[in-house]
């Protein structure tokens, strides 16, 4: 579901099967103007879900390398985002073990940071939609289509 979803939107910039062996590529940073304008156009084209339109999510559980990211379907960003980052430290705790010190914080953390940041962004007349992007771009994840020069992410 995941690549076909990006391929959706952006089909010359996902390669067949989401496989790096399905693609003649070069394995270098693509032109940063060329990447920037494929994700705007992922970003701007898919903002709205036809599974849960003006929602937050995704219907599979995607990752972050090994990671697993929580996607539930969440009516508001801040929502999502609690969703999001308590996956992620919920995780990380697995891996490392109790800490005191992250017992104190994380609850102020998730009650009073998040809230700050992220409310003003649906508060007077502001508002935010969602989109599809890629949850784990970083360099790895890139290329350059041999035959167009076309940017593409795995």
């Amino acid at each position: 579901m995941g690549i076909s979803a990006l391929h959706e939107f952006v089909p010359d910039s996902i390669p067949s099967l989401g496989n790096r062996l399905f693609v003649d590529s070069i394995e270098e940073l693509p032109d940063i103007r060329k990447f920037g304008a494929m994700l705007a156009k992922l970003h701007q084209e898919s903002m709205a879900s036809p599974e849960a339109p003006q929602e937050f999510g995704f219907p599979v559980v995607t990752y972050e390398g090994t990671m697993y990211q929580d996607v539930t379907w969440c009516k508001d960003w801040e929502q999502s985002s609690k969703l999001h980052m308590w996956a992620f430290i919920d995780q990380e705790m697995i891996s490392r073990g109790p800490s005191q010190e992250l017992d104190e914080l994380l609850p102020h953390f998730k009650e009073k940071v998040i809230p700050r940041l992220l409310r003003p962004l649906q508060t007077h007349g502001r508002s935010t939609k969602p989109f599809l992007l890629h949850g784990d771009l970083w360099y790895g994840n890139m290329a350059i289509k041999v035959d167009t020069g076309t940017p593409i992410f795995f």
